[in-house]
């Protein structure tokens, strides 16, 4: 496994390079805890919560309203599989809990894809804007999702395709 042209050696350096990636998944996970619990789970201790940092990925994540409305804030329970809240609102506690983890690698798999639009583009573009440092993978349908994105690589008949823009793409398609 070579990552930056360097070879990863022995398993703790396998797991130092995996614990800088987080995926967001189209299925988000949250458990039967506060929302706090849910984006700060790394910090197994309250005492060890970066409350600074938890504002700050609230705030990128666009939770402040939400959270801000409900009666107990942030220390509002979920719930068993988050039946209280919306699709969105899970997906955006799924982005603060990777945020917050300081990731220095991205994987959005379609983890936009319960936003509306305007919500979606103002979390992506607060991303866009972080860290010329993260690497941010994102599987996205919507097209829109993808407007920022460096390059575009298409799977099509088991070989990929790389698109050095949107419109590129966009060109492609309506060449098929």
């Amino acid at each position: 496994l070579l990552v930056d042209n360097k070879k990863i050696k022995n398993i703790e350096d396998i797991r130092a390079w995996q614990n800088k990636i987080s995926y967001i998944s189209q299925n988000t996970f949250l458990m039967d805890d506060t929302i706090k619990n849910n984006i700060c789970s790394s910090s197994y201790e309250k005492k060890l919560i970066n409350h600074q940092k938890f504002k700050d990925v609230i705030s990128i994540s666009k939770l402040n309203k939400f959270i801000d409305e409900l009666p107990q804030k942030e220390e509002t329970i979920i719930g068993e599989e988050a039946i209280s809240i919306s699709g969105g609102q899970k997906k955006r506690i799924a982005i603060a809990r990777a945020l917050y983890k300081d990731s220095k690698i991205l994987i959005f798999d379609e983890a936009t894809s319960a936003l509306d639009i305007k919500t979606e583009k103002a979390v992506i573009d607060v991303i866009n804007n972080l860290s010329d440092d993260l690497l941010l993978i994102m599987i996205a349908h919507r097209l829109q999702t993808l407007r920022n994105c460096d390059y575009i690589l298409e799977i099509r008949n088991k070989k990929i395709i790389k698109y050095e823009s949107i419109d590129e793409y966009q060109f492609d398609l309506s060449n098929r």
